[in-house]
């Protein structure tokens, strides 16, 4: 069954397309540009909820983003060799850990 995603019902969508070009136009006349974690099917209908982590990674990534900084209500990633949060990762660092996590199962809290 879906998860809730960021508050919202159990209507767990995927993020299918983003409008690069809407994004890159707003970009050019210096506006900030804020995305919601909310789509539609092609006609319109249909509303569901994205993960916003998974939303925030597919924006960059369209865009060609050298950098993303996201902001959460708490979830983070924790060294727990040391017990302190882990303030910046590198995009190979994330693929490691991912294919770590994927291979052995070790991992708690939100699915890969």
């Amino acid at each position: 069954a879906p998860r809730p995603a960021d508050g919202c019902p159990a209507l767990l969508g995927k993020v299918h397309s983003i409008d690069v070009q809407q994004i890159l136009r707003r970009m050019e006349d210096a506006d900030i540009v804020c995305v919601l974690p909310l789509g539609a099917n092609a006609s319109g209908g249909d509303v569901r909820c994205v993960a916003s982590d998974e939303l925030a990674v597919q924006v960059a990534t369209a865009l060609g983003a050298a950098k993303l900084v996201f902001f959460t209500r708490g979830q983070r990633i924790v060294d727990a060799r040391q017990g302190v949060p882990v303030p910046t990762l590198q995009v190979k660092d994330v693929r490691a850990i991912i294919k770590y996590a994927k291979e052995t199962e070790c991992f708690t809290g939100d699915s890969l």
